[in-house]
């Protein structure tokens, strides 16, 4: 057993209170937790501090730009494209486009090892992707990856934008071979006359980063297409490499797809390509987002969806679930800590997972989990920044285990973690990888003395032997915390956060929150103890978790919400939904900020409906999806 303690000053005293313990482990067993000689950070006993010490300020920071569309080719390996969303405008069936692994990487870009790649032959099908919506002034980005493994002297387009369902191709990107050697040069088009290339500097088989960009211009014939080749990163745009030359008498009124074309035999490249991002700013295709990833995002395209959970059989019995209908993790809890009997993995009905994509018709459907006794945890534990439908079940320790099956490649995996009367709505990065880590949360079961409480969570990054931590955080008792983590600093990690009962005043609440970023505490009271809903999530598109409660009252919900800057609603809260709806959080718009969201039942058949308050907005978006008795998966991490 390793043991790591960390020294750190605590509001002047020295704290030896952090202490982190690492366990060996296996994919499928997990060693017993030994606890012994350990110190605690007694959250509980820092009154004394909290009245002394100042809430630090913290600097808002701007929110980085949203790509329209995101391709990272993240579909079952073998499959075609045009059996992911792609439509053939162009010699269907013929060489049909399909995937390749691995992907491509390219370090410091946003799509860099994700997915596979779709991989171009020398002739036959083109294929093109329709954007959420056109695109009609300002400009256009659109950045991607590409590896061409062999070019031809006379050169092809490989890629172009384009107006859907029309031969409307602008921006062409062509790749010619020199004739005196293997290298190759990048060339661009605005329509379909002579392209201008760069020199012949550029190898088979190396990646390479390359930015188209369509500029509207008013009037006719001027409108501007530059390309960029293998541009810094995560800086300000610099000057194109390449600004196209031939002339274009029809500009199109606007653009709103994406092509690959497989040019002809003579002359095409054999390009695969990976990572495609379109946007409206530089940033937005060259940055990695700074904003956080939207909860319940289950296709990647950064944007929640919407996702119910249901009982198996449950359509053909009226929908009711036989299990209780929990609004939030905290009043399963609660309820849990009051009853005589914990249920430990039974044989109850199945659980079916039903999720409508935010941008597509139609709906998929999955089953995993027994409604008696797991908890929903739908976390991206993969990395490949889609949500996987995941399940904890408890059990005593060594049999308590989080399941999920991979949305990367539609297989289960399974980790044995936690025990009995844990709480697993804590899942999240904790180290800041862009994978979610197996979490939960521990205190003294109710009837049980009052204790030290703790945080454990098994990371990925650095961690190759599957080592668990633990962070003692609170004394009481298992009703006297609600755990909210979060990433409230903007580091890339989930810290540490509870809320409990004001310490001095009775009856309204306060988080405790240590920064994972300087191991500082802070106190913030905000909310009622143990009568709000706990909704953390980032409400202005920062990149740091906000502190969020929802109140009933009078018959509706009450939306009140503290920005880490300071800003948000105050005392004024914002109206949204009806004391019995569920809260459903989640970034539905794709705008980098949380949506203020509940889910409505109906007892009309199949009309129950998602309510979304638009971040960007401020406009109601409805969506009828899911039965009367239909549970939203969002609301998963909802104290």
């Amino acid at each position: 057993m390793a043991i790591t303690k960390l020294k750190l000053q605590f509001f002047g005293e020295p704290m030896k209170r952090l202490i982190r313990t690492l366990f060996p482990f296996s994919f499928f067993t997990i060693g017993v937790l030994i606890f012994g000689g350990t110190a605690s950070l007694d959250v509980a006993a820092q009154k004394r501090e909290r009245n002394s010490t100042k809430l630090e300020q913290i600097s808002p920071s701007s929110p980085s730009d949203v790509p329209v569309f995101i391709e990272d080719f993240n579909y079952p390996s073998g499959t075609l494209l045009t059996a992911n969303g792609w439509t053939a405008h162009s010699g269907a069936g013929s060489n049909a486009i399909g995937q390749a692994s691995p992907g491509l990487s390219y370090s410091g870009y946003p799509g860099s090892g994700v997915g596979e790649c779709a991989s171009l032959a020398t002739s036959g099908e083109d294929v093109s992707r329709a954007l959420p919506s056109a695109i009609s002034s300002g400009s256009v980005y659109a950045a991607f990856m590409v590896n061409v493994t062999a070019s031809q002297t006379a050169g092809d387009y490989f890629f172009h934008l384009m107006q859907f369902n029309t031969t409307t191709f602008r921006a062409r990107v062509f790749a010619k071979k020199d004739s005196a050697t293997s290298q190759f040069a990048f060339g661009i088009s605005r329509s379909s006359g002579t392209p201008v290339y760069t020199g012949f500097n550029y190898s088979p088989g190396t990646t390479y980063v390359l930015v188209v960009k369509y500029t509207f211009v008013a009037g006719a014939g001027n409108d501007v297409v530059e390309l960029f080749v293998n541009p810094a990163l995560g800086s300000a745009e610099p000057a194109a490499t390449l600004t196209a030359t031939d002339a274009d008498g029809s500009e199109p009124a606007n653009l709103n797809a994406v092509a690959l074309r497989q040019g002809t035999a003579a002359n095409a490249p054999t390009p695969r390509v990976d990572g495609i991002r379109v946007g409206t700013t530089w940033a937005s295709v060259t940055a990695p987002p700074t904003f956080q990833k939207p909860n319940v995002d289950m296709n990647g395209d950064g944007k929640s969806d919407y996702i119910i959970i249901r009982e198996q059989g449950a359509a053909a019995i009226g929908a009711s679930f036989q299990a209780p209908k929990y609004r939030s993790v905290g009043e399963r809890r609660r309820s849990e800590a009051k009853s005589t009997t914990r249920a430990e993995a039974g044989a109850g009905a199945l659980i079916e997972w039903w999720t409508e994509f935010s941008e597509t018709v139609g709906s998929t459907y999955a089953v995993l989990g027994d409604v008696t006794t797991d908890w929903d945890t739908p976390s991206d534990f993969d990395g490949d920044n889609k949500d996987d439908i995941a399940i904890w079940r408890p059990g005593p320790p060594t049999q308590a285990a989080f399941y999920w099956i991979r949305s990367s490649d539609i297989t289960l995996a399974t980790q044995p973690f936690g025990q009995d009367g844990d709480n697993p709505s804590v899942v999240g990065d904790y180290d800041g990888d862009g994978k979610d880590d197996p979490a939960v949360f521990r205190c003294p079961l109710v009837g049980q003395p009052a204790g030290q409480c703790y945080f454990f969570y098994r990371g990925t990054n650095n961690n190759p032997n599957g080592n668990t931590t633990y962070m003692p955080f609170g004394v009481g008792g298992e009703l006297d915390f609600s755990p909210v983590p979060g990433d409230y600093d903007g580091d890339g990690k989930y810290d540490f956060c509870l809320h409990r009962e004001s310490p001095s005043t009775p009856g309204q609440g306060q988080y405790v929150l240590l920064k994972s970023s300087n191991f500082q505490l802070e106190f913030i009271d905000w909310g009622l103890f143990g009568q709000d809903f706990l909704v953390p999530g980032d409400f202005d598109g920062d990149g740091k978790s906000d502190f969020c409660v929802a109140r009933t009252s009078g018959g509706n919900l009450l939306w009140y919400i503290l920005e880490r800057d300071g800003g948000g609603t105050g005392a004024a809260p914002i109206q949204f939904g009806l004391s019995n709806d569920f809260v459903a959080p989640g970034d539905y718009d794709g705008d980098g900020k949380q949506d203020i969201a509940i889910y409505r039942w109906n007892t009309a058949p199949a009309q129950s409906q998602f309510w979304v308050r638009r971040s960007s907005t401020g406009n109601p978006i409805v969506t009828t999806f899911g039965l009367n008795g239909d549970v939203p998966a969002s609301r998963w991490y909802v104290q």
